[in-house]
């Protein structure tokens, strides 16, 4: 973040990975290493005084979902990502 910062960079835009709190994408709870690894990264970016410009589904979606529900074309997958951008919203 210091490097960004030098170079006056003020906004820092990444994605939450889907299979990062959610690993197959169908689980009920998320994973909690995954959730202290994006905190990290935020305490870090609001350390630097940067803004965040978050990314929720940058066309990942779990692979365990495209190959037991056949991805987007499942109706299922609504209330699986709505419990991961839940999970994104709260934390």
């Amino acid at each position: 973040m210091s490097l960004l910062k030098e170079l006056g960079i003020d906004i820092y835009r990444f994605s939450i990975s889907w299979a990062r709190l959610y690993p197959h994408g169908d689980e009920e709870t998320p994973n909690e290493e995954g959730i202290k690894f994006y905190d990290h990264i935020f305490k870090e970016v609001h350390k630097a005084g940067m803004k965040i410009f978050l990314t929720m589904n940058h066309y990942a979606v779990p692979l365990y979902l495209v190959e037991h529900y056949g991805g987007w074309t499942n109706r299922k997958l609504i209330e699986f990502y709505e419990r991961f951008a839940t999970v994104v919203f709260e934390n």
